[in-house]
């Protein structure tokens, strides 16, 4: 048998394996369920069968989650995962679930005997750390998606708050800045999420280099949202793309013009189909590209998430340029990769030459032109 528990003080997980004599050189272990098998990471070994995983993508949870109707085994392997030499039964310990049980989500006792009813459909929301330009286009391209009130900026600290080029409708909410953690920003935006699905019955979350664009247009997009009777989930685009300045055709990017007046050419970029749009508690990882509730997630073949990060040559830099210098955490610093920021003009016109070769470089096709 393996049992799972958290441990303190961060709540890390740990196996207990009947099966003794696990060395981490020389032996792996696999989760099995339903005929899948997920590689677990060891990261250290204790006495007794104790081992403790490393899980900071939520790995196990995500698995578990996928396969909720499964019973799960752990299957003790030789390095090249080629020998089985142990399948032990997975249960769990209470303490695996304490730090998973969203108590916020839940009905009071006594309260919410019949399901609130949400008295507006969409909020939009983003955050933002000394970046007008992009904050401003994020706010005028999902305001043809929404009345401005219902637009929130959480304001992350920047040295000039971006209250001063926002519209005076758009909600502004300005947090404290610390170093620089991904982990964190996620988290603070799972809770400001949570919170606005207590009175809309949709609210989307992307960066502020990135917009939604629905194919089917603005109207048709929030009829199908109001028309949505389904059960609540998590909705990420089926078509993700870099929109790619190129650096010896176009001019620099003008962010009072249209966007797509000015710009032709984007690469498909799988990263960009993030679990964006939800109507239930979703809780996203550092960089939002996944759900941990990734079992409710469904494409929405007529969303579109457009990238702006390679938009503009010398913006990339001068934002790169700040992503490299502000201040990180340990955690950060030892998760998060930033090596593909270019910061020199050389090197930003490299990449994006590389990009527009790629073999997947495509037109804009003509129903997004005058979108954004």
């Amino acid at each position: 048998m393996a049992i799972a528990h958290r441990i303190p003080p961060h709540r890390d997980i740990a196996l207990k394996l009947d099966w003794r004599g696990f060395d981490a050189q020389a032996h792996r272990l696999v989760l099995v369920a339903d005929g899948r098998g997920y590689r677990l990471d060891v990261t250290g070994v204790g006495g007794d069968g104790w081992l403790r995983l490393g899980d900071t993508a939520f790995g196990l949870e995500r698995a578990l989650l996928a396969h909720r109707d499964a019973s799960p085994q752990v299957l003790v392997t030789d390095a090249g995962q080629q020998a089985h030499l142990a399948a032990e039964p997975l249960v769990f310990h209470q303490s695996f679930f304490a730090p998973l049980v969203d108590f916020a989500t839940m009905a009071l006792p006594g309260f919410n005997a019949a399901p609130y009813e949400r008295p507006a459909l969409l909020a939009a929301f983003t955050h933002v750390y000394n970046d007008p330009v992009m904050v401003r286009i994020w706010e005028h391209h999902h305001a043809k998606y929404l009345p401005h009130a219902h637009l929130y900026v959480i304001d992350h600290g920047s040295d000039e708050p971006v209250r001063s080029v926002l519209s005076p409708q758009t909600q502004v909410v300005r947090l404290p800045r610390g170093a620089t953690d991904n982990g964190n920003i996620a988290q603070f935006c799972n809770h400001f999420q949570r919170f606005l699905l207590s009175q809309y019955r949709w609210v989307l979350h992307v960066d502020s280099d990135e917009l939604l664009v629905s194919e089917d247009g603005v109207d048709a997009f929030l009829a199908r949202l109001a028309a949505d009777a389904g059960p609540p989930r998590i909705v990420a685009p089926a078509h993700a793309v870099d929109l790619v300045m190129h650096p010896l055709q176009e001019a620099p990017l003008d962010p009072a013009r249209p966007i797509t007046q000015q710009r032709r050419h984007l690469v498909p970029n799988p990263d960009y189909r993030k679990p964006a749009l939800v109507s239930r508690p979703a809780t996203w990882g550092p960089g939002f590209h996944f759900a941990v509730e990734a079992f409710d997630v469904a494409a929405d073949p007529l969303l579109w998430l457009v990238h702006l990060d390679k938009a503009d040559m010398h913006l990339a830099m001068v934002r790169h340029r700040q992503w490299l210098t502000t201040p990180r955490t340990a955690a950060d610093a030892a998760h998060v990769d930033h090596s593909h920021r270019a910061v020199d003009e050389a090197g930003q016109r490299a990449r994006l030459l590389e990009a527009l070769a790629s073999p997947q470089a495509l037109q804009m096709p003509a129903w997004m032109v005058g979108r954004f």
